[in-house]
């Protein structure tokens, strides 16, 4: 989880959980190779454990046992103690870092947040800047171009031409257009509003709002008394809102609260132009 976490700005207590939980992750890693490895070293130790016991047939001796093999075994029980065990330290760091991520999670969106604002402002500030450098330098060019003119024919009463401004972009709102540069500054500046810290913000907000209502009309759909779910069945077709709807929750009568409302959507009908 650690790598895919960004780090700009994030909380020394959040890179502190993030760091243990990535150290517990290369624990359970290297667990799980020594486990495959006391694995295959049964095998191995079968093997082991048939020459012993050939060699000790052919001298006389007596069964040297499967010696090897339980010690590989024993070894197999140990891996799968310490794989086990490391997991479960990997799931509680995995649980500290949701609690840090959550503890910490408003300071490090007001951090960001306020180096988004100033990257925005920096962005904007830099267009501006680029708008004033490329007129600047359009009439560079158009004096450059009137210059090369006079170099080959002499002539200083020629009209100073204006050289296009077009880049390569195409423009799509054009056919075969391509964009020019203050076309191309004004996109990009469009772009920064658009996606600007502020905007996020708004965002947030009007979603914030809409799950707000969301939440506000799912318990008055699912409310027992039959008055309240008629009302917000009204919500629907736009002839109560969900304060008229709570109103209703709060006791006031259905039908005093639909005339209310049909007051009030009178009072803000405008009046025909005639009157």
């Amino acid at each position: 989880m650690k790598d895919t976490l960004p780090t700009l700005e994030m909380p020394p207590a959040l890179a502190r959980a993030a760091q243990v939980r990535a150290d517990r992750a290369a624990d359970l890693t290297q667990a799980q190779q020594e486990l495959r490895a006391a694995r295959l070293a049964v095998e191995t130790s079968i093997i082991e454990d048939r020459g012993d016991y050939a060699s000790a047939m052919d001298a006389g001796r007596g069964d040297p046992g499967a010696v090897h093999e339980e010690a590989a075994r024993r070894e197999v029980l140990q891996a799968e103690r310490r794989e086990a065990g490391e997991a479960l330290r990997l799931a509680r760091a995995d649980d500290d870092l949701a609690a840090a991520v959550t503890e910490h999670v408003d300071a490090w969106v007001a951090k960001v947040e306020k180096l988004w604002a100033k990257a925005d402002g920096e962005l904007l500030a830099a267009l501006e800047k680029v708008e004033q450098v490329a007129a600047k330098r359009a009439e560079v060019l158009q004096v450059a171009a009137w210059l090369a003119g006079v170099q080959q024919t002499g002539d200083l009463s020629a009209r100073q031409r204006r050289v296009s401004d077009e880049t390569g972009l195409r423009d799509a709102s054009s056919s075969g257009a391509r964009l020019r540069v203050p076309q191309l500054v004004q996109a990009l500046r469009e772009h920064v509003e658009a996606t600007s810290a502020e905007a996020h913000q708004e965002g947030a907000a009007t979603r914030a709002a809409a799950r707000q209502r969301d939440e506000r009309l799912a318990k008055l759909r699912t409310h027992e008394r039959a008055d309240v779910r008629a009302a917000v069945s009204l919500i629907d077709v736009g002839e109560l809102t969900e304060e008229d709807a709570e109103a209703v929750l709060r006791g006031a009568s259905l039908e005093d609260v639909q005339e209310l409302a049909r007051r009030r959507r009178a009072a803000e009908r405008p009046l025909p132009a005639w009157a």
